[in-house]
């Protein structure tokens, strides 16, 4: 069962996958298999809307990882919403992102290992 949730905004369209919890690398391959790729987040319009169609206490993956801290799509943002004292490494390979959805962290992000099995969001283009 798949539960789509699309926002609109200047042609492009979020897709929320509540199907399972993948890792990283599967999410990415789900989202380039089925529509583009994993959410790039370019402003904070777009990280309050992605923030709005999840609920609260939920992790999701976004298309940001460690290499030099780059989207997946390859696009150009230095936009960034780490939450207080992150990207921290803290176990030595963290290196995808989460949106962190939860009542203290209100949307900031957090640096994960890629390996962990959480929701994710993708993004198609309309």
């Amino acid at each position: 069962v798949h539960v789509y949730i699309s926002i609109f905004l200047l042609f492009l369209s979020y897709i929320f996958i509540n199907q399972s919890n993948r890792t990283w690398m599967e999410a990415q391959r789900y989202c380039r298999e089925n529509h583009t790729d994993l959410v790039s987040v370019r402003n904070q319009t777009e990280n309050d809307l992605i923030h709005g169609m999840i609920n609260v206490g939920t992790f999701v993956w976004i298309g940001l990882y460690k290499d030099y801290w780059q989207w997946s799509d390859q696009r150009n943002s230095s936009f960034r919403y780490w939450a207080p004292g992150k990207p921290d490494n803290n176990t030595g390979n963290e290196n995808c992102t989460v949106a962190s959805i939860t009542q203290t962290l209100n949307g900031t992000w957090d640096d994960r290992q890629c390996v962990l099995e959480v929701l994710f969001k993708g993004k198609k283009c309309q």
